[in-house]
C-alpha cells in the first residue's frame, strides 16, 4: 500500500515509532507467522458496495488475505507500541473475534 500507514503483506516495511528504544526498524508478516501474500492489486472501479463486501468478508473469516491483513497491522500495532506483551496469544484473540463474528457485530454496531 504504496504512501499508506498500512503494513504490506507482501514485503517488509519500515516500523518508525517513538514509544520503544529503538525508533526505527523492519517488520514483514511472517514475524507473526503470517503467510505474505501480493493479492492486493489496485481496483480502480471499485465501488462503495465492493469495499462493504470486503470488510464484511474480512470481519468474518480469518484466512481471507484481507483478515490477514488487518490481523498482521492490528498486531504490528499494539506490539510495536508494546501494549500487549504475547503476539501470538494476541493474534489468536483477533483470529476468534473474526471467527466468532465479534468483530463484524462491532462494526455495524459503530
Amino acid at each position: 500500500v504504496e504512501g499508506s500507514p498500512c503494513a504490506p503483506l507482501d514485503r517488509r516495511c519500515p516500523v518508525i515509532t517513538s514509544n520503544s528504544s529503538q525508533t526505527h526498524d523492519f517488520s514483514d508478516p511472517t514475524l507473526f507467522k503470517i503467510e505474505k501474500s501480493d493479492q492486493f492489486t489496485p481496483d480502480l472501479s471499485l465501488t462503495v458496495t465492493d469495499s462493504l463486501t470486503t470488510i464484511t468478508r474480512a470481519l468474518t473469516h480469518s484466512k481471507c488475505s484481507e483478515a490477514q491483513w488487518i490481523i498482521y497491522n492490528a498486531l504490528l500495532i499494539l506490539t510495536s507500541l508494546n501494549l500487549v506483551s504475547d503476539a501470538e496469544s494476541t493474534k489468536q484473540n483477533l483470529i476468534e473475534a473474526i471467527d466468532s463474528k465479534k468483530a463484524l457485530q462491532h462494526w455495524n454496531a459503530y
